[in-house]
């Protein structure tokens, strides 16, 4: 959770320039650095208990999904797919603050109507496009669009 709230304040300040959300997120990566990763054994915290890491670093996976040991910090349902969508908010979210375009791809098996196209649950414009090909997936027809104005 702590990593959200870093994130969020990260946010806060660039849509409102306060140097407080800037100060917030500074402390949030700090905490981060200091007790999210256990020098001692290399491993990443999954959460904490007692004022100690837990699980213990051989019980811990890159899921952090332990059913047997709560409270856990995810459910067996969010797994690797659902990391890789926090990064994709993520990065269409800081695209749309800095004004740059974002390249997305899609693999379609009969592309859509070009205005049904967007980036993930946002909206954006279409700045470019083109085929992108995909050898390892037949019957699938990779694309290439670029965003921009995204929101």
């Amino acid at each position: 959770m702590k990593s959200r709230q870093t994130y969020l304040y990260g946010v806060a300040f660039h849509i409102t320039g306060d140097e407080r959300y800037l100060e917030y997120a500074r402390a949030g990566v700090a905490w981060l650095r200091e007790h999210a990763y256990e020098r001692e054994t290399g491993s990443a915290v999954t959460y904490w208990s007692g004022g100690k890491p837990s699980p213990p670093p051989d019980q811990r996976t890159t899921q952090d999904t332990f059913r047997d040991h709560p409270p856990p910090k995810i459910f067996s349902w969010k797994n690797g797919y659902h990391q890789m969508e926090h990064a994709l908010v993520a990065l269409i979210t800081t695209a749309g603050l800095t004004g740059q375009h974002l390249p997305l791809y899609y693999a379609f098996v009969k592309p859509p109507p070009r205005e049904r196209i967007q980036p993930y649950y946002f909206s954006g414009t279409i700045a470019g496009e083109r085929d992108h090909p995909l050898p390892r997936h037949p019957g699938f027809s990779g694309r290439r669009v670029e965003f921009r104005d995204l929101r």
